[in-house]
């Protein structure tokens, strides 16, 4: 694979080529509520609307006056299990209803659910909104239980909040150009040599910036490397994440 085509797979990947978001994903959030839940619910909804921020106590004794067939401890079972179910929040300004009604969030939700583990300066950058926006909308959604937010060397990456934790490390590095960029290579390449990768990247990369990437891969068991006279000779992708970096890459 020449410079050119390493470039051409990360752009696709870059902008979306290779997203495809699927609304059967959000069946996953749906909540079944029970009889009284739904109630409380619907009243809580209601005194959004005149105070904007949810007081579960006040939910709780507008509750008991309005419905007078459930007793006082049902109703405090109901609210406890909508918030548990992370459908509301006490001090809250909206219902799980209402995280994705809201474009920017909606947006934002298809973009990690399509590019797992994103940073978020490249949300920033594909949504060109303010990074308080951004951080705003992205802790709404955590809250609410859509996305996850995972801390590696120090860099916050997001996930959908079903998307597998063992699969993380690797969706972090492959929304890292020149890591990803050096997967697909040697994906193209297998068992290429470090200086034939070098030749593949001397437009882009220098050996010693190569070398160093190259060895944080094999740190983190994405590589694997076999050595002659202390000379990488061959690289691999580690066989457990050889087919799900190809259907990353998949067209």
């Amino acid at each position: 694979m020449t410079g050119d085509q390493v470039k051409e797979v990360h752009d696709d990947f870059v902008k979306g080529k290779n997203e495809s978001f699927e609304p059967s994903i959000l069946s996953r959030y749906r909540v079944d509520f029970s009889p009284t839940e739904k109630k409380v619910f619907m009243l809580a909804k209601e005194l959004m609307k005149k105070h904007y921020i949810l007081d579960t106590e006040k939910l709780y004794l507008q509750s008991n006056k309005e419905m007078k067939d459930e007793t006082p401890n049902t109703v405090r079972v109901a609210i406890k299990g909508l918030i548990s179910k992370r459908v509301l929040f006490d001090g809250a300004a909206m219902t799980r209803d209402d995280v994705l009604s809201n474009e920017t969030r909606h947006r934002m939700f298809e973009i990690i659910c399509t590019r797992p583990g994103i940073h978020i300066s490249a949300i920033r950058t594909i949504l060109d909104k303010d990074s308080r926006t951004i951080l705003f909308d992205l802790n709404v959604l955590a809250r609410f239980g859509f996305v996850r937010c995972v801390s590696i060397n120090n860099n916050k990456i997001y996930f959908e909040s079903s998307f597998p934790n063992e699969n993380d490390v690797l969706y972090y590095y492959m929304q890292k150009d020149k890591a990803r960029d050096i997967v697909i290579a040697i994906l193209e390449n297998p068992s290429v040599s470090l200086d034939d990768l070098g030749t593949i990247f001397s437009n882009s990369m220098s050996l010693k910036t190569l070398s160093r990437k190259i060895q944080i891969l094999l740190e983190n068991k994405l590589l694997t490397a076999k050595y002659e006279i202390n000379k990488i000779i061959a690289l691999n992708i580690m066989p457990g994440y050889r087919n799900k970096i190809k259907a990353i890459f998949s067209t």
